[in-house]
């Protein structure tokens, strides 16, 4: 059957998806060879001259340009999970009942939104394959896409989502609850507490489907023995936020 005709953006888009469902599948064993893009040509089922022609420059192969494509869309897909996490909360606080303090909503926005977290984490293809390309950057010197421009690519990233999860979750959420960085961390304190939630989640996912994942729901707080709806992620990231922030005392300055 003949193949339908694609814009050079159409046949991007297409393979840039089969890709990442490649890398996402296969990455873990085989590397970056799992970003074929014959194979993409196949599975997006784009005509292979079309392929070519949307991913080829002076610079570098197809192939080149394609697997850079694959791993920068992956990487900056990411926003994805934060933008599915602030959704959660707001559908929270919206249901929330009135009656309840601010300590008690905070106490409970942190046992859902930080197991939410989670979920969203182990289940995103994209941070499966940020995970595989952290573990090709520190076994594979010899690739070629493990130049100056793709680690630029991957920190400006970092630094850009931390901003962006500070600027749109975590200040506006501080506002609402009544809390502020501790004095000895000063403004550092937003960046740390992200740094820190961050690197909990994206650990704690890549050990959920182990044997260590049975040890992660079903806990009690210490301040709430008789419950025992929490998880790990939760009681944690609360002790973060306990390390981090201070309540504000009412009539002092923010």
């Amino acid at each position: 059957m003949k193949k339908q005709r694609l814009s050079a953006e159409e046949s991007r888009e297409r393979l840039i998806v089969a890709g990442i469902e490649s890398l996402a599948e296969r990455g873990l064993a085989i590397g970056l060879d799992a970003v074929s893009l014959e194979q993409a040509v196949r599975d997006a089922e784009v005509p292979r001259s079309s392929a070519y022609a949307a991913l080829s420059d002076d610079d570098r192969s197809p192939q080149e340009n394609f697997q850079r494509a694959v791993l920068m869309r992956a990487i900056d897909d990411r926003r994805e999970t934060k933008d599915a996490l602030e959704r959660e909360i707001a559908a929270f606080m919206e249901s929330a009942p009135t009656e309840w303090s601010k300590q008690e909503l905070l106490r409970e926005l942190v046992k859902v939104a930080a197991t939410k977290n989670l979920q969203l984490v182990s289940d995103s293809r994209s941070w499966q394959i940020v995970f595989t390309m952290r573990s090709i950057m520190h076994t594979a010197d010899s690739s070629s896409l493990l130049d100056d421009e793709l680690l630029q690519w991957l920190s400006t990233n970092e630094e850009e989502l931390r901003n962006e999860t500070i600027e749109t979750l975590y200040k506006p959420m501080a506002e609402v609850f009544g809390f502020r960085p501790r004095r000895e961390f000063g403004e550092k304190a937003w960046h740390l507490a992200e740094i820190a939630s961050s690197s909990l989640s994206e650990g704690l996912s890549m050990r959920r489907r182990l044997p260590a994942g049975e040890y992660f729901f079903g806990l009690a707080h210490p301040e709430e023995p008789e419950s025992t709806d929490w998880s790990l992620m939760a009681l944690l990231f609360d002790e973060i936020i306990d390390t981090f922030f201070e309540p504000v005392s009412e009539g002092a300055p923010s």
